[in-house]
């Protein structure tokens, strides 16, 4: 696996595993534990208790009574998390497992844990259990992988396959992520698949004029045969810089969707992609490439990020 700068990860590597005691979150405790041995890391289990304390001026002792309420909570708590985590991995005792409660708003408090601790990577399950056509992300999660300052494995239950799916575009990001996956991979003992999309939709203030006589420019199958052509050496560049046999799958479409559905072709194990790492009111705007994929994957997903901006 790499870190934030796209450098190799050594062992001893913290992964942080980020839980909300409930069934959803298992598969997180699950993966985190298996990538922790297969990476020989250290794995720390991190469940967040929401701070109720209130600032009651005109009765100070309630603020007290709430205090050692929340004390007791975190008693609990930690004892709760211990409990999910050995009955999850059936471990008979917290031998190979840090435990962490901290207080705060969940997804700003597993961020800034992640970050304090030096997690080189962070796992999250993906919240409520998908049915047919349904994965969406949880709440949490979503924040967690938008403002997360290192990669962020979304959880899913794993299939039995020897497939990871590595999507790239090309960029130092994408091939951040591609470098990650062939790490894992090996570590899985799957094979790879790189892909890429070569998204040609028309440009959506040209389709919004269409109904006034505007007419979308598609390019023509020669040229889309040309690019495909192009981007297939581009993918046997890339698995030669990094020493891969890989398999390569071009698609046509929107980026998203295509890695999605190439996903469930495949029935892969993993996806993995990049995402440039944002700060400010660019953390704000929905809809990337990464989040996207994070919400509709059949699969877990691993997303990495490259730099900061």
């Amino acid at each position: 696996m790499v870190d934030l700068e796209g450098n190799a990860m050594v062992p001893g590597t913290k992964i942080l595993v980020a839980t909300d005691l409930t069934e959803t979150s298992e598969d997180a405790i699950r993966l985190g534990r298996a990538w922790a041995k297969g990476a020989g890391g250290e794995w720390i289990a991190c469940h967040i208790v929401e701070n109720a304390l209130h600032n009651n001026v005109l009765f100070p002792q309630l603020v007290q009574q709430e205090a050692l309420a929340l004390v007791q909570v975190e008693r609990e708590a930690e004892a709760a998390l211990l409990e999910q985590v050995m009955r999850v991995t059936g471990e008979t005792d917290d031998s190979g497992v840090s435990l962490m409660v901290e207080l705060g708003s969940p997804a700003a408090a597993v961020v800034e844990s992640a970050e304090r601790i030096g997690a080189g990577l962070l796992v999250v399950g993906a919240g409520a259990r998908p049915g047919i056509g349904d994965a969406r992300l949880g709440s949490v999660a979503e924040r967690i992988v938008r403002y997360a300052h290192c990669p962020v494995l979304v959880a899913r239950p794993q299939r039995d396959s020897d497939v990871v799916l590595i999507a790239t575009d090309f960029s130092d990001t994408s091939l951040a992520a591609v470098r990650s996956g062939v790490d894992v991979a090996r570590m899985l003992g799957a094979r790879v698949v790189l892909m890429h999309s070569i998204d040609v939709a028309p440009n959506r203030l040209v389709g919004l004029g269409v109904p006034f006589g505007t007419s979308p420019v598609v390019p023509p199958p020669d040229v889309l045969e040309e690019l495909r052509k192009n981007v297939e050496v581009l993918l046997g560049d890339t698995a030669e810089r990094e020493g891969i046999d890989a398999a390569f799958r071009v698609e046509q479409g929107d980026a998203p969707e295509a890695i999605c559905t190439v996903a469930r072709q495949l029935e892969a194990k993993l996806v993995v992609l990049g995402t440039a790492g944002r700060t400010g009111w660019r953390r704000l705007a929905l809809g990337s490439v990464a989040e996207q994929v994070a919400r509709s994957a059949p699969c877990p997903v691993l997303i990495v990020r490259k730099g900061r901006g």
